[in-house]
């Protein structure tokens, strides 16, 4: 069985930019651009990295 999984790719250097804004650390920014955290700053995280950091928005596929 497999699912699709939204995630936002961005380069390095915006992961870094990223973690830099908001003051946190590099599984905070994970978390937030593979969906697996809903916070407020999780929302920021991802809209930034769209709108700012040229993030493109794909699908991932999970086997089970």
């Amino acid at each position: 069985m497999t699912k699709k999984k939204k995630v936002i790719r961005v380069s390095v250097s915006a992961r870094q930019a990223l973690m830099a804004a908001h003051h946190c650390g590099k599984s905070a920014v994970y978390d937030a651009l593979s969906f697996n955290s809903e916070s407020e700053q999780a929302q920021l995280i991802r809209l930034q990295a769209l709108e700012i950091y040229g993030g493109k928005l794909t699908e991932r596929i999970i086997f089970n």
